[in-house]
């Protein structure tokens, strides 16, 4: 039978693969979105705020792990 503090650990984990998940699709998509921006200020935000979002994934990364 599994026990309410499981279910509870076993959602967790589904979140937190789903954050992984969601944060490779953001960097990825920030990375794109650098390409089609062509003034220079904005071009390094977008690749900071891409930094940011691998950055997230390495710490939701080693929570799962």
């Amino acid at each position: 039978m599994t026990t309410v503090s499981e279910i509870a650990r076993l959602k967790l984990i589904r979140q937190l693969q789903d954050a992984y998940s969601g944060e490779l699709a953001a960097a990825h998509a920030y990375r794109g979105h650098c390409h089609s921006v062509r003034d220079p200020q904005q071009r390094a935000r977008i690749r900071q705020i891409e930094d940011e979002e691998w950055h997230h994934r390495r710490l939701v990364g080693g929570l799962l792990a």
